[in-house]
């Protein structure tokens, strides 16, 4: 039985670093100077100048509520699994799960593809469907470290806890107390 909460990181691959950077270059640098540009040189009208001064508002906004529910890290007690986040947290009771497994990146099939969700911004996670997994959730920062949780109702749940060995066991202790 896990007598306390288990802490796992979430650490940021390399891939999820370098996006994360070239997407905030791009959002809260790049476009709003491009638009501030026009803007300031006549070159868009009126109307398109206020639609346009909108959109500099808006996106960093979206930006900011995509790193409220990007993957902080993740926690195991005695009765949960949970993806921390600074949004509200996912929670997978311990009692619903029936099989939890390492996964590689090829297992994923060739192009897994993002439904609803982020894919690249502070790591990938939403909802995502594979060839091979069908739909799942998704709350990763590193291919490398990949774990599958099947739960009720045939859900999925695809996690990147650093010490992924650790993780595994400790799920495994806390479902077999």
């Amino acid at each position: 039985m896990v007598n306390e909460i288990q802490k796992f990181s979430a650490r940021w691959s390399i891939a999820v670093w370098l996006s994360t950077i070239i997407i905030g270059l791009v959002v809260f640098v790049m476009i709003p100077y491009g638009i501030l540009e026009a803007i300031m040189t006549g070159k868009l009208a009126t109307d398109a100048a206020k639609a346009y001064t909108f959109l500099i508002g808006l996106v960093p906004i979206i930006f900011v509520v995509a790193v409220f529910f990007a993957p902080m890290n993740y926690a195991i007690t005695s009765s949960e699994v949970m993806v921390n986040r600074l949004g509200p947290n996912i929670v997978v009771p311990i009692g619903d799960i029936y099989d939890v497994q390492s996964l590689k990146r090829k297992e994923l099939g060739l192009l897994p593809l993002r439904v609803f969700g982020v894919g690249g911004f502070c790591g990938s996670y939403g909802y995502f469907w594979s060839s091979r997994l069908g739909l799942f959730k998704a709350y990763i920062t590193n291919t490398r470290t990949l774990i599958l949780i099947k739960y009720s109702d045939n859900k999925k749940i695809l996690l990147s806890p650093g010490k992924p060995q650790e993780f595994l066991d400790t799920v495994a202790h806390a479902r077999n107390p």
